[in-house]
C-alpha cells in the first residue's frame, strides 16, 4: 500500500511540474507580475439608507472596464461590502493638474452593498444585516 501511494505522489509531482512548464510558455509571467505589484486602495464615503448615517469605505478595484468599476472591501462599521462605481472626475487625467498629491484625488459616485455585524459564533446566526445605499470615492493610491 505504501509504493502504491509513493507512486501515485511520485506521479501527481512529476504531472504538475509538466503542466506548470506548458502553462509558463503561454502566460508572459514578468507582464503579469508588474500588474501585480501595483496595489490599487481607494478610499471614500458612504450613507446608509437602512441606519441613515454616513460611514468611511475602504476599498480594492476588482474589475474595471473603461470608466465602470467593481469594488470590494470593509467600512469602519464592520461590514464587508462590494460597490459599482462610474468614475466622474479625475483632477490628473481631466484638469491636467501636475501636483504630486493631487493624482490621488480622483471623484467615483456609485452605490454599494454588504453585510454587518459578521459574526461566526454559536447563537449568532440571525445577527447579519444587509446595508446599502450611494456611495464616492474620493482618493485612489497605487502602490
Amino acid at each position: 500500500m505504501k509504493k502504491i501511494l509513493l507512486v501515485l505522489i511520485t506521479f501527481l509531482n512529476i504531472t504538475s511540474i509538466s503542466f506548470a512548464s506548458d502553462f509558463a510558455d503561454w502566460i508572459n509571467f514578468e507582464e503579469n507580475l508588474e500588474k501585480v505589484k501595483q496595489i490599487e486602495l481607494n478610499a471614500g464615503t458612504a450613507y446608509s439608507l437602512m441606519d441613515n448615517n454616513m460611514m468611511a469605505i475602504y476599498t480594492r478595484s476588482w474589475l474595471t472596464y473603461k470608466n465602470l468599476a467593481i469594488n470590494y472591501g470593509y467600512s469602519v462599521d464592520n461590514m464587508l461590502i462590494g460597490t459599482a462605481t462610474y468614475e466622474v472626475l479625475s483632477l490628473k487625467d481631466d484638469l491636467g493638474i501636475k501636483i504630486p498629491v493631487i493624482d490621488w484625488i480622483r471623484l467615483d459616485l456609485g452605490l454599494f452593498g454588504g453585510w454587518k455585524r459578521l459574526q461566526a459564533l454559536n447563537g449568532t446566526q440571525g445577527n447579519n444585516e444587509w446595508d446599502w445605499g450611494p456611495c464616492a470615492t474620493l482618493i485612489r493610491k497605487t502602490f
